[in-house]
C-alpha cells in the first residue's frame, strides 16, 4: 500500500468519524430545541454543514436529519445509514 493511499484512508475515517460526532452531538441538541436554541447550536450547525460537505464529497449519502435527531437524543441506530454511493 502507498503512502498516499494509506494517507487517504486515513482521512476517509477522520471524515466519518466528525460527521458521525458532529451528527449525533446536533441530533442530541436538536431534541432539546422545544426548550429554545441551547448555547452553541449555531457553531455546532456549521461545524456539522462542514463535516457533511466533506463526507459527501467522499462519495457518501448523507443522514437525514431526522435520523440525527432519533439517533443523538434518543439512541436509534444510525450505522446503516452510513453507506457510499461511488467507489473508486
Amino acid at each position: 500500500m502507498t503512502i498516499k493511499k494509506i494517507i487517504k484512508n486515513l482521512w476517509e475515517k477522520l471524515v466519518v468519524h466528525k460527521y458521525v460526532y458532529y451528527g449525533l452531538s446536533w441530533g442530541f441538541a436538536e431534541s432539546y430545541s422545544f426548550m429554545g436554541e441551547p448555547v452553541g447550536f449555531v457553531s455546532l450547525c456549521k461545524k456539522m454543514d462542514f463535516w457533511e460537505s466533506k463526507y459527501v464529497k467522499l462519495g457518501y449519502l448523507p443522514v437525514c436529519k431526522e435520523r440525527w435527531i432519533e439517533a443523538g437524543g434518543y439512541g436509534r441506530e444510525y450505522e446503516s445509514q452510513l453507506r457510499r454511493i461511488k467507489n473508486d
